[in-house]
């Protein structure tokens, strides 16, 4: 059974001004995801989404059912890779996913690579309950 639950609660684009338009380009979302859940897919829209558990339980692995290792309570998916996000039933899960547009322009991209790690760090350093 597939099933999306109240996908998006709130779409937020964050900015940081010494970073100006690349920084602008990064953007947030938060879905919540009811169990008995499962949404499979390929990452498509972005060069790399980070998806961080805010609470609940979720479950991701690639399409071959190897479940991603992520650091921090976030984990990275790149575009072109295949996603299975798994809920229990009975829970609830609560993410934030933060996306990152392709850039091809080097100088451009270390500087959304700042602004995204600066964002990174910012999440994770927020009191998540």
């Amino acid at each position: 059974m597939v099933r999306l639950s109240n996908t998006i609660a709130a779409d937020h684009v964050l900015a940081t001004p010494a970073n100006g338009d690349v920084a602008s380009c990064l953007a947030t979302r938060e879905v919540a995801l009811q169990g008995p859940c499962v949404v499979s897919g390929v990452q498509s829209r972005h060069a790399e989404e980070i998806v961080f558990m805010r609470s609940g339980n979720v479950e991701i692995s690639d399409g071959d059912g190897n479940v991603f290792e992520g650091h921090d309570s976030c984990i990275s998916i790149l575009q072109g890779q295949r996603y299975h996000l798994h809920v229990n039933a009975g829970e609830t899960a609560r993410l934030l996913i933060l996306s990152v547009p392709p850039l091809h322009d080097p100088e451009k991209f270390s500087v959304l690579q700042a602004a995204k790690t600066k964002v990174r760090d910012m999440i994770l350093d927020e009191n998540w309950c």
